[in-house]
């Protein structure tokens, strides 16, 4: 094989290689969307039962674990959620 086809093959197993990681990376990237999806589905869904945490107060008990205080704001903004629900 002559030297410029080794550069040719080579630089199509590149593009190849480029094209699957960039194919693995929507893959990833799709299945993230359908996930927060179906999170944000659950939230609409959540049963307020009397005395039992929701799925969006355990989220902001998850930020207070590791940052004793925070503004509401920032709690908002950690847990994905609308300032106004955090008050």
């Amino acid at each position: 094989m002559t030297a410029g086809a080794e550069e040719r093959l080579t630089a199509l197993g590149d593009v190849v290689g480029e094209r699957d990681q960039r194919d693995a990376t929507e893959q990833v990237a799709r299945s993230f969307k359908r996930a927060m999806a179906s999170v944000r589905r659950l939230r609409g869904r959540e049963n307020h039962r009397p005395g039992e945490l929701t799925d969006a107060q355990y989220g902001l008990l998850f930020c207070l674990r590791d940052q004793s205080e925070m503004s509401a704001r920032d709690l908002a903004y950690a847990a994905d959620l609308s300032p106004a629900s955090v008050t």
